[in-house]
């Protein structure tokens, strides 16, 4: 809520600074890899060891890559949550896949949306 507060403010300052990708994913992977165990779902990294250095803020885009492996942890309820991680012309490709129940194709134009959860039974479940 702050940052989103912040952002509306214009007061979200950002950091450009080198970081590791393949060490952003693994502390990702260490804070959440007890709550998947608890679910019995598996956790699994494609990610190659020679990955370049990235340069951008590393604490906002491990915070967006916790929110989106908590979610798919949250969600899915058997079988497995992966993240993976490439490049392509200087660019990092990152993927969270799961095997929960998706998104209904009708939900996925408010996907952006502040707040919108997509099945208010899902709330009530989750």
């Amino acid at each position: 809520m702050l940052d989103l507060s912040k952002i509306a403010a214009g007061q979200l300052v950002l950091s450009a600074d080198y970081y590791s990708m393949k060490n952003v994913i693994e502390m990702v992977v260490a804070a959440t890899e007890s709550l998947a165990a608890a679910k019995k779902l598996r956790l699994n990294i494609e990610v190659s060891d020679d990955m370049p250095l990235g340069r951008g803020d590393e604490r906002r885009i491990a915070q967006v890559l916790l929110n989106l492996v908590g979610n798919a942890i949250k969600f899915t309820d058997s079988g497995k949550v992966c993240i993976a991680a490439q490049v392509a012309n200087d660019w990092f490709f990152v993927a969270v896949a799961d095997t929960g129940p998706g998104i209904p194709d009708a939900e996925l134009g408010r996907l952006f949306r502040e707040f919108h959860q997509v099945d208010s039974s899902n709330t009530i479940q989750y």
